[in-house]
């Protein structure tokens, strides 16, 4: 990478890695992104995040865009980069829930069209099971551009954080699970989600 560092964002999108954010040497929050042309096997610059930042997931949204949920100390900020314009920008969003935090450190996935699945973290240095849907809408809905729903309808078994990528195959969500709670060490866990409940894999 061009800039050292640790604690970051990392995510898929149109044949290229992207890099964001994290902890350098000094463990000081970075706002800097760039990413890894896989094709060409070059490193480059991209825009930096609205806010430094650490301890977040970035989740490749209909191959045209990156949204940043959480992070130390931007709990219930989600951002969104858009990768024709190179730019990174905040997402006002509409939750019945007052004060709604987003976890540092949660799993998420694209789950369909409009929709993000995202699940686990950790809130005030403690594991949580937590779970919500982000929904994109379409400029025309009577509802909010973008919206937090079903908070908690499809939580965690345990509480827990994810600090790899989630993926679906076969119509199932599959994320290891860090917990320190379910044993009494930190262990990962191998979940899967069907749409309807988790089951622990092993």
């Amino acid at each position: 990478m061009i800039t050292p560092r640790k604690a970051h964002g990392f995510v898929f999108l149109n044949d290229s890695l992207y890099v964001c954010g994290g902890l350098n040497e000094g463990d000081e929050d970075l706002d800097l992104c760039e990413k890894y042309d896989l094709r060409n096997e070059v490193w480059s610059h991209v825009a930096k995040m609205s806010k430094k930042s650490s301890y977040f997931t970035l989740i490749a949204f209909e191959n045209k865009a990156i949204f940043k949920f959480g992070g130390v100390a931007n709990g219930s900020l989600i951002e969104r980069y858009d990768d024709s314009l190179d730019k990174w920008s905040e997402i006002n969003f509409f939750c019945e829930i007052k004060n709604f935090v987003i976890p540092s450190l949660c799993g998420g996935v694209q789950i369909n069209e409009k929709e993000i699945f995202v699940f686990g973290g950790v809130e005030n240095h403690s594991e949580v099971k937590k779970s919500f849907i982000f929904r994109v809408n379409d400029e025309n809905s009577k509802y909010p551009k973008f919206y937090v729903t079903d908070v908690n309808i499809f939580a965690l078994p345990f509480d827990g954080f994810v600090d790899t990528g989630s993926f679906i195959e076969n119509g199932c969500i599959y994320t290891l699970v860090d917990s320190l709670k379910e044993t009494s060490m930190n262990s990962k866990f191998l979940l899967s989600f069907n749409g309807r409940k988790w089951s622990k894999i092993f």
